[in-house]
């Protein structure tokens, strides 16, 4: 019975925050903390710095490897991304140093 009504009151909280700015800025904070569960703890630990801004995923690595790597899959990772959190809160993926 605690279940349902917390799923309830999820839901009612979804539907108010989905009609103010909050709603998109908790959608790109939850697409940063799925960022280790898309990738993996491996990528996870070289990842060094990671921001969203205007739709634009921003990635610090400490290793070019796996820059290279995170390069290759950009396009599925944004899906991926954007899946979990369930809107497409990015846009593109840009690497910074």
């Amino acid at each position: 019975m605690r279940n349902r009504e917390a799923e309830k009151m999820d839901r009612l909280v979804e539907l108010v925050l989905r009609h103010t700015p909050l709603y998109y800025k908790m959608k790109e904070q939850l697409a940063i903390e799925a960022w280790e569960e898309v990738v993996g703890k491996m990528i996870n630990s070289r990842t060094r710095r990671i921001w969203i801004k205007d739709g634009v995923l921003y990635l610090a690595f400490s290793s070019s490897v796996v820059r290279n790597e995170i390069a290759m899959i950009k396009e599925s990772l944004i899906i991926k991304l954007n899946n979990k959190v369930g809107l497409n809160v990015i846009k593109d993926i840009v690497f910074v140093k």
